[in-house]
């Protein structure tokens, strides 16, 4: 970027139950056109995604957005994106474990997807397994780590424990492991450095029902267009697939 030259943000969404009963994804971008909003504290997006086979995922995911939503709007000014970010993350889990009760921690929850970007930076968060990978040049790079058994099975293997075709083989491995609502959080994923965006660059938030759809090259391709045009084609993408049980799925993508 120039210097002095402010990076123009775009953002667009996609939201759909797909072939589900019920929609238990959420998610919320701030307001772009508030210019005051977006000097002080950036533009701020999160997706959630309701653990399905677990009772009321659909009010988990959504107080997940919420009280995410209401700690960044009751910010005057971000100066330290990392530490807020923790702090507000750390804070909707509260949220959440008091929504859920003593009786109710662990037997519902969900994911969760924190992307801030402040002043040319990208700071995120993530608890579970939904996605946030940046696009730059033609190549989609993840940026979280899934916390799914499926790691520890892949430690125990390193260490000699199981065998590699166990680990892979596991019907355990796309458990979580660490989840809002499971009470104290096991992983939180984030950046701790400042991670500089390019003009050009596309940042996708997304669930799981949009990732295990499209492939990464398919993503790749639809992420080559404007944000606005990206998110059509996304959802164009899914719908062609057609596929039997279609998860609920949900993607952001911010655009600089």
């Amino acid at each position: 970027m120039e210097s002095g030259k402010k990076m123009r943000i775009t953002a667009a969404q996609v939201c759909d139950v797909g072939k589900r009963p019920t929609q238990e994804d959420s998610w919320c971008i701030s307001d772009i056109s508030d210019t005051e909003k977006l000097e002080a504290c950036g533009l701020f997006a999160v997706v959630a995604d309701g653990m399905g086979g677990l009772a009321s995922g659909d009010l988990v995911s959504a107080c997940v957005v919420n009280s995410l939503a209401a700690s960044f709007e009751a910010k005057e000014s971000i100066d330290s994106p990392v530490d807020d970010l923790y702090d507000m993350l750390q804070q909707c889990s509260s949220n959440v474990n008091e929504m859920l009760g003593p009786d109710g921690v662990k037997q519902s929850g969900s994911t969760v997807i924190v992307a801030l970007v402040h002043k040319d930076m990208l700071y995120w968060a993530a608890v579970g397994d939904s996605h946030i990978c940046l696009y730059r040049n033609g190549v989609l790079t993840l940026l979280n780590q899934e916390h799914n058994y499926g790691l520890e099975l892949d430690r125990c293997a390193v260490s000699g424990k199981i065998s590699f075709d166990d680990a892979q083989l596991s019907i355990h491995r796309k458990e979580l492991v660490s989840y809002m609502g499971m009470g104290e959080l096991k992983h939180i994923d984030r950046n701790i450095r400042p991670f500089p965006l390019h003009s050009g660059d596309k940042v996708i938030l997304m669930t799981d029902g949009v990732y295990t759809t499209l492939s990464d090259a398919e993503l790749a391709a639809v992420l080559n267009k404007n944000v606005y045009d990206a998110a059509e084609l996304l959802q164009a993408g899914i719908y062609e697939k057609d596929v039997a049980h279609q998860d609920n799925y949900t993607a952001i993508i911010l655009g600089v």
